[in-house]
């Protein structure tokens, strides 16, 4: 596969938040939550009540994205780009070699508000 082209989803506005009611570090926290969710992805099985609506609504009109990501091969690498938090970005290394560069946004309630992938570069 010379190309693939991922579809984004983003739920309004992404608004920076503290994540101050959740104990571990909210970057961690963040990385974990972008963890599972690309598995979860993969799977064909995201899951969509730890989305806000509207991102669970966009999600969920776009088709191919779980064949698409499941084709990279298992998420191997996470690496953080740039300091800056809610939204996150990460460069994430699939199997295939292939780098996908995610932002993902996590409200107060530790509810994914945002997320958005494109091919990095």
């Amino acid at each position: 596969m010379s190309r693939i082209i991922l579809a984004a989803a983003l739920a309004g506005a992404l608004v920076l938040s503290p994540m101050s009611a959740l104990a571990a570090p909210a970057t961690t926290v963040a990385e974990m939550t972008l963890k599972k969710t690309i598995a979860d992805i993969q799977a064909g099985k995201p899951d969509y009540a730890q989305m806000v609506p509207e991102l669970s609504a966009a999600m969920k009109a776009q088709t191919g994205i779980s064949e698409q990501l499941a084709s990279l091969g298992p998420a191997k690498t996470f690496a953080r780009v740039g300091e800056g938090e809610n939204p996150w970005v990460w460069d994430v290394t699939f199997e295939s070699g292939m780098v996908l560069t995610w932002t993902i946004a996590i409200n107060d309630d530790g509810v994914i508000s945002g997320l958005f992938v494109k091919p990095k570069g």
